[in-house]
């Protein structure tokens, strides 16, 4: 700044300044000072390179991948323009662009030649395997992070093969911090790509292994087990590294909640500062018609809106009778689809905010007046967790994707179900619940009734996965039962795949029906790791079928054929088990201690009296219901259906007769408005957030 006093055209000067303003934060400021740099001399890659550094971070992507390119332009070996380049196409969901610029990075890298360089190379191998893996190259992902421990190995002096086995044994040297968490997020990474090709050999031992590194060389806690004492993290530690765990990937994986709030909480914390990037929202005038917006990156073909579709229908609906407008605060893609128009359409207003950066998001949505976010989105893949962080509504809930706490800090509330988060689970969310009656989670089925009701009762075809597995056994489809769970790959795991296995072994001419991995997994491997596992437990490898993709309306026919939902265990179906529920097939569940192992009993007592023949009270007692329902067919199953009413395509056939329970999506539509008024209420009074529960006429809002 001196400098500048003395000399305001000193560049270099300018530019210092601004690389400090990055380093403290401010990257607004840092941002209009470079900008004057490049107005002067726009040759100046490492100026570009530290604008687009900041815009980055102020979620003006576009304009930062520019300069980044010009960067590259100006100098093409700059590695560091070309690995953030990469990661912001990662980040962004460009991923062929990211794993084109990583590869290239990588490139002149090894052409450096340089020892010193180590921890890049691992970092953008690392990087290069995730993008992989998201192209579905898993192999190819499994060898990206396997060379990158090998060089994490070479440097901590062991051996990599031994190194994800016996980390208590690994000698340690003064200066090493770094280093270990290197370590731990190349073996994090490693863990995940095997998870996601269904690759699970040594799975316990590499996953407690892991956890145990994450706990005392991230977290700072002793350990796992300590994690039960509701231990908070060491906030010396979380200055310096982040979990190698995410929030998400604790869903699937048998871990105590409190180190699971432990992972949140360690997340959310860097985030904690922006709420003062802008000042806070404006104290609210008298309210006379209250705003919800709905925020998501998914607002296309994709199952979050297959669920929420119906909120926008009947909020519309409502408008008159309510005083509650439904906004869509969307911040992905429009994929072009007719479940994008529908949203569109049906919002009040639709706000398109992916092209604004984070702080023209927040003042875009404060704008429009919206008084109550509800977060379809959480700490999952795409989020924009900034928008919420620097508070863009008075009042701001979690619900739908993210079964689990956010860490807390900014979240207000999560909109959940006394089943799925029972009293003594209460001390693990930072939020405070609103328990809505029945099942939280919303469904909606309406726009698949025209085009069920044309196939019509008897001109639905055996699916040809299905014609093809029976006739290579030789078996007759009436005397062959049918075992089915339709949750993508990355759902299952070792505990649930073994505990089919074994109802399969059970039950004599029995299948079991799998949802084949998507097209960009075509050459994962899955398919073949499964049935070679299959055939470790003593089943055939032919018993094992994949359903192809298809579209909405002939995947919910198509449960008809099945006779059983075999529910997963650590992370259970949530669509896809209403999806059975709806086509009319039971599903068999049991509860576990976590949110995402509750959901099925959570829909079953919503769906009407079924959990006595269908809920299940642990392992052994799943197996052999299994067993037991697949026995008698003919006679129990035969009752469920009929109490599922016959699935959707029968009754779409016979003439839509209105959705009761769990699929009646009007009443759910107005609990979600009360939920949303108690919650503005309880702001409004100038009040701390607190625990809701409606029944009945609790918490009746005057909005509604």
């Amino acid at each position: 700044r001196r400098a500048l006093a003395v000399d305001p055209a000193h560049q270099q000067a300018r530019i210092n300044v601004a690389l400090q303003r990055n380093e403290q934060g401010d990257y607004a400021t840092a941002s209009r000072e470079l900008a004057r740099v490049l107005a002067t001399d726009p040759s100046r890659s490492d100026a570009h390179y530290s604008r687009a550094w900041a815009l980055e971070r102020l979620g003006e992507v576009s304009e930062a991948e520019g300069h980044y390119e010009e960067a590259i332009r100006l100098r093409p070996d700059y590695i560091d323009a070309w690995l953030n380049l990469a990661a912001l196409h990662h980040r962004h969901g460009v991923v062929d662009d990211a794993v084109r610029s990583y590869d290239h990075t990588l490139r002149l890298l090894e052409a450096l030649e340089d020892p010193s360089k180590w921890e890049l190379v691992v970092m953008v191998r690392n990087n290069l395997g995730v993008a992989l893996q998201q192209q579905g190259k898993i192999p190819e992902a499994v060898d990206q992070h396997s060379e990158a421990l090998r060089l994490v190995a070479d440097q901590l002096r062991v051996d990599a093969g031994v190194v994800e086995w016996q980390y208590r044994q690994r000698p340690t040297r003064e200066g090493q911090a770094v280093h270990w968490d290197t370590l731990i997020h190349t073996l994090a990474h490693l863990w995940k790509a095997r998870r996601s090709g269904n690759s699970w050999e040594g799975w316990e031992e590499r996953s407690r292994a892991l956890v145990a590194l994450v706990c005392t060389k991230q977290l700072g806690i002793a350990d796992v087990v300590a994690c039960k004492h509701h231990l908070r993290p060491s906030r010396d530690l979380m200055q310096n590294f982040t979990s190698a765990i995410m929030p998400f990937e604790t869903l699937g994986s048998d871990l105590p909640l409190a180190f699971r709030h432990t992972v949140a909480t360690a997340q959310v914390e860097p985030l904690l500062s922006l709420s003062k990037r802008l000042s806070p929202p404006a104290p609210p005038p008298p309210v006379h018609r209250l705003k919800v917006g709905y925020l998501s990156f998914d607002f296309n073909d994709h199952p979050t809106t297959h669920l929420v579709e119906g909120l926008f229908v009947h909020h519309r609906r409502r408008a008159e009778q309510s005083l509650v407008e439904a906004a869509a605060l969307s911040y992905g893609k429009d994929d072009g689809s007719t479940y994008r128009s529908a949203v569109e359409s049906q919002a009040m207003p639709f706000l398109d905010l992916a092209g604004l950066g984070h702080d023209s998001a927040v003042s875009a949505i404060r704008d429009l007046g919206v008084h109550v976010i509800v977060d379809l989105q959480g700490p999952t893949l795409g989020s924009r967790v900034e928008i919420t962080a620097m508070r863009a509504a008075p009042v701001q809930a979690s619900y739908l994707i993210f079964p689990g706490t956010t860490g807390g800090g900014f979240t207000d509330y999560l909109i959940a179900d006394q089943v799925v988060t029972p009293p003594e689970t209460a001390k693990f969310f930072d939020e405070k619940l609103v328990l809505v009656p029945g099942s939280y989670q919303v469904n909606f089925y309406e726009r698949q009734v025209p085009e069920l009701a044309k196939l019509g009762v008897g001109d639905h075809q055996t699916s040809p996965s299905l014609d093809t597995a029976l006739e290579s056994l030789g078996w007759a489809r009436e005397e062959t039962f049918i075992f089915c769970n339709f949750n993508k790959n990355d759902k299952l795991e070792p505990g649930s795949f073994g505990v089919w296995m074994h109802v399969l072994a059970a039950t004599p001419q029995s299948l079991l029906w799998l949802l084949r991995p998507s097209q960009r997994l075509a050459s994962s491997g899955i398919e073949n790791n499964l049935a070679t596992l299959a055939a470790a437990h003593g089943v055939h490898p032919k018993r094992i079928v994949f359903a192809d993709r298809v579209p909405k309306a002939a995947h919910l026919r198509r449960h008809e054929e099945a006779g059983l939902f075999l529910d997963t265990f650590l992370y259970g179906a949530h669509s896809t088990a209403t999806d059975a529920l709806r086509g009319g097939l039971p599903l068999l569940t049991f509860p576990g201690g976590a949110f995402p192992e509750r959901v099925g009993e959570s829909l079953l007592r919503a769906a009407g009296n079924l959990q006595p023949l269908l809920l299940c009270v642990g392992k052994k007692d799943f197996q052999a219901s299994a067993g037991l329902l697949a026995a008698k067919r003919q006679q129990a199953l035969r009752v469920i259906r009929q109490g599922l009413g016959g699935g959707l395509w029968a009754s779409a056939a016979k003439g839509h007769a209105p959705p009761r329970g769990l699929f009646d999506t009007a009443s759910f539509t107005a609990e979600m408005e009360r939920a949303v008024g108690a919650m503005w209420e309880v702001h409004a009074s100038g009040s701390a957030p607190k625990n809701l529960v409606l029944d009945g006429h609790r918490h009746r809002s005057s909005f509604l």
